[in-house]
């Protein structure tokens, strides 16, 4: 994170946006400045497992672009 923020000073990138469901990747955006807000992303998920721990810790899981329709 740090090697790509890095380059994109060098580059002149006047803003980087990333959105992040996973605690501990949040957690590494917010130290490199970013700041925490709402997600206009929105998802359906059906679990394939018989455990309902599934959906217990959101925070847990790694969720990007290609997992929605966004980019389209």
């Amino acid at each position: 994170l740090f090697a790509i923020l890095d380059d994109f000073r060098a580059a002149g990138v006047a803003r980087a946006q990333a959105f992040s469901m996973n605690r501990a990747l949040a957690g590494d955006l917010r130290r490199h400045g970013f700041r925490a807000g709402r997600s206009p992303m929105q998802f359906c998920v059906r679990s394939r497992t018989a455990s309902g721990t599934v959906f217990q810790d959101l925070g847990r899981w790694h969720v990007v672009f290609g997992d929605s329709d966004m980019d389209r």
